[in-house]
């Protein structure tokens, strides 16, 4: 299936989810964050690897939010998506920065 080469209002629509996921992120806002995941959600992410429901999804960011001092710098990199019909797919990897409130500065990317 090629991909399409010019934006379209899906890819519009796809971006707008993924830097609100991202703003949710920026500001620790959880609430705005599992807006973006339906309830019976499979997540693949860093830790744990495997996330089943929303409910457990919501416990991961709770802890990750509430072990970090202040907002956390989320930037979005390489992000390809690409549309057809009635199916969409993308990735990207997200560069990471943020201050535990042990004091230590965390600096990865995902």
């Amino acid at each position: 299936m090629p991909a399409t080469t010019t934006p379209t209002r899906d890819e519009a629509g796809i971006r707008a989810c993924i830097d609100g996921v991202a703003q949710a992120i920026r500001v620790k806002d959880v609430n705005a964050l599992m807006t973006h995941y339906t309830p019976d959600t499979i997540i693949f992410d860093l830790m744990p690897l495997q996330t089943l429901g929303i409910d457990a999804y919501r416990r991961n960011f709770e802890a990750w939010f509430g072990s970090v001092e202040g907002p956390i710098e989320f930037e979005i990199h390489d992000l390809r998506i690409a549309t057809r019909d009635d199916v969409a797919f993308g990735h990207y990897t997200s560069g990471i920065r943020c201050r535990r409130k042990t004091g230590a500065q965390t600096e990865y990317r995902v």
